[in-house]
């Protein structure tokens, strides 16, 4: 099957083809929590947020809206606003490379400041207005900045050898930049050097995306969060002179439901809480960091806030246009059909590969249906209660962490979550789709949380997600335990493994009653292998780096998975063959291009390869034969950047919904006096 594969795709190639979109699905991705700090009030510690949200009678704040660009050619991605208000510098790029640009913001022509073949990211203004910091190839880079036209000054000067595996922030006297690199051991912590470069010092132990300086640069503040709970946990730590105070310890300032978002530089003296995540039209908060909101702002749709003015008087925001339409493509090589226009993403397929189960928006509400594989009609799947909709709940998570439903192995039954009594967990229901009646298979389902560990997707053989073919895989929450639990569609479950150390597991795949999965600790990832119902296990492959995206072939031979490299690097696919006793056999193999991730890992019935998405924006076909080459599927066929697809039970086909850029801007909204003098002093 593989043979004929790889050669209706033209023989083995391994281009690097670039895609629209991807610094966004990079942003997506991170742990995108960060803060910002209202100077005098560093010491208050609140309650969650949303829960004094809900007791407050938050005013709307009349806003008028002025667009400074447009362009269907740039995907603007972050952006930083200059201290005196004069210029925007924004990303544009794709996966292979990213550059700065800046524009004014009275208009006019973008242009870029960096150029070349490097990733550049992440741009924080000095409050100088003179110069930015940025991460070029994830190192850290300084580049002056001429406040009167916008152009820099010289060339970039790189700050840091080692790399800053999320974002940093500049020092408001621009003496300091806190960032972060990974240790020794390769666990994120948070370092602070001199904004002309020199020593660096660890500061905090803790994985963050990004560290936020107070205003007035005696703190640093980071927002941490559990692999079992959804809230986040804002944490400060006290600095002096570029190390962390004598005798300080990081200490929790408060803790919130809310993804929190900052207003960056030039202006920190409010907390922006982003309430309405997972909706079109995202309701933004602004409130001190004592709790007290100070107003609402309803944006417009697939509008991002960006950065406050430095009088509070204007929210620069960014606004992408994209499509994510259904299609099917066939495996063996071809042009793709369409199945619907509109944004839509592919779940599952129906046992005899005729329709696709998806997910789409409709006036705007996430339905789901089943579409006919071949074209033509779609139906709605009617669901007894509301799924569980944690954006507008308030329990926002990364995406890829939703409980999405789940189809049954034979296309009869369907798994999903509605709200739980508590904001950690939910409860799973399962719906007989002839009859309509649906039954509580638990109500103890953890909302995952923040942490990168235990993504909560469970892989059955082949890669099929959170079930096999007679079993829904689920977790429970059991005090500070994971039990993974299966069922089937009346209901009947049994525990396969408790996993008591859920901060340190990675991925989990079952094969029969054989359960693999990944222990991360210490910059080095485990494979761990144990029988379904025993509290044993035994390691069977450690290497260096992080693992994750574990999925057994359909015959239990073969382990694919995601391996990143310590210190940083490109991730590649990683292919362990494993004996029948439970052996790993030879070596491991690395295979395919580089990429920031890989995921999705999804085999072909006769276990001969599989394929996988990464963040290059294709779909790719990895042969298990060592004298094959991997195959980009989609790369010829399809434009727009591939994050979800499926495979049909019989590997001929897959339904995906490519992300198809149609252009973006930058917007400041005018807030007008609503903030001004708000801020405690």
């Amino acid at each position: 099957m593989l043979d004929r594969l790889i050669a209706a795709h033209g023989g083995p190639r391994l281009p690097l083809p670039s895609k629209p979109c991807v610094e966004r699905h990079r942003e997506w991705m991170r742990l995108v929590a960060v803060l910002v700090i209202a100077a005098g009030c560093l010491g208050l510690h609140t309650p969650g947020l949303r829960a004094q949200a809900a007791q407050q009678d938050v005013p709307t704040i009349d806003v008028s809206y002025t667009q400074i660009l447009s362009a269907d050619s740039l995907d603007i991605g972050q952006a930083a606003l200059s201290p005196d208000g004069r210029w925007v510098v924004f990303t544009h790029g794709g996966n292979q490379e990213s550059h700065l640009w800046m524009v004014s913001t009275e208009g006019g022509e973008p242009f870029p400041i960096t150029r070349g073949p490097v990733y550049d990211d992440g741009p924080v203004w000095f409050q100088t207005g003179d110069r930015i910091a940025y991460r070029s190839d994830f190192r850290v880079v300084s580049l002056a900045i001429d406040p009167a036209t916008g152009a820099p000054v010289g060339i970039p000067r790189r700050v840091t050898l080692e790399s800053s595996d999320a974002y940093l922030d500049v020092s408001s006297d621009g003496k300091w930049i806190a960032y972060t690199p990974r240790d020794e051991n390769g666990h994120r912590v948070i370092r602070v050097l001199p904004s002309n470069g020199g020593v660096a010092r660890t500061v905090a132990e803790e994985s963050t995306s990004r560290p936020a300086w107070a205003p007035d640069g005696k703190s640093i503040y980071y927002v941490t969060g559990r692999v079992d709970s959804p809230e986040q946990t804002l944490m400060r730590v006290r600095v002096e002179e570029g190390a962390r105070a004598d005798g300080a310890l990081p200490e929790t300032v408060l803790t919130s439901m809310t993804l929190i978002r900052t207003g960056t530089s030039p202006n920190t003296a409010f907390i922006l809480l982003e309430t309405g995540r997972d909706t079109d039209e995202p309701r933004i908060v602004f409130s001190t960091l004592a709790g007290t909101h100070l107003g609402r702002v309803e944006l417009e749709p697939r509008m991002r806030p960006r950065a406050l003015s430095r009088d509070s008087r204007t929210l620069l925001a960014a606004r992408v246009e994209t499509a994510s339409p259904l299609r099917i493509l066939a495996v063996a090589g071809g042009a793709p059909t369409t199945l619907q226009q509109t944004d839509s993403r592919p779940l599952a397929w129906t046992p005899d590969g005729d329709r696709v189960l998806l997910e789409t928006a409709l006036d705007g509400e996430r339905l789901v249906f089943l579409a006919a594989a071949a074209g033509g009609t779609m139906t709605q799947v009617r669901l007894p209660e509301d799924r569980a909709d944690f954006g507008r709940a308030g329990m926002d998570f990364r995406p890829e962490l939703h409980p999405d439903p789940v189809l049954s192995g034979d296309g009869r039954h369907l798994l999903y979550a509605v709200a739980g009594a508590a904001p950690d967990t939910a409860t799973l229901q399962i719906l007989d789709l002839e009859t309509g009646r649906a039954s509580v298979l638990t109500t103890r389902y953890p909302t995952p949380g923040w942490s990168r560990f235990l993504s909560g997707r469970v892989l059955g053989a082949g890669g099929t997600v959170n079930r096999s073919d007679n079993a829904f895989f689920y977790w429970e929450k059991e005090g500070d335990a994971l039990v993974l639990r299966a069922a089937d569609a009346t209901g009947r479950s049994r525990a396969l493994r408790t996993f008591r150390d859920p901060e340190h597991t990675g991925s989990v795949s079952v094969f029969r009653d054989r359960l693999a999965f990944v222990e991360n600790v210490d910059g080095q990832a485990s494979i761990m292998l144990a029988d379904v119902g025993t509290d044993e296990a035994r390691r069977i492959l450690t290497v260096d780096g992080a693992l994750d995206v574990l999925a057994w072939s359909p015959d239990g031979r073969w382990l694919a998975a995601t391996n990143w490299p310590p210190n940083g690097g490109e991730a590649k696919v990683m292919l362990i063959e494993v004996s029948a006793s439970g052996e790993v056999e030879g070596e491991p193999r690395s295979l395919g291009p580089g990429a920031w991730s890989w995921w999705g890992h999804q085999w072909l019935p006769d276990s001969s390869g599989f394929l996988t998405a990464g963040t290059q924006g294709d779909v790719w076909l990895i042969p298990v034969d060592p004298m094959a080459e991997p195959v980009p599927l989609s790369e010829e066929e399809e434009e727009g950047y591939i994050h979800d697809f499926v495979l049909s039970p019989d590997g001929r086909h897959i339904a995906y919904a490519p992300r198809i850029s149609q252009g973006s801007s930058l917007w400041l909204i005018d807030l007008g006096d609503a903030l001004v003098g708000r801020a405690p002093r």
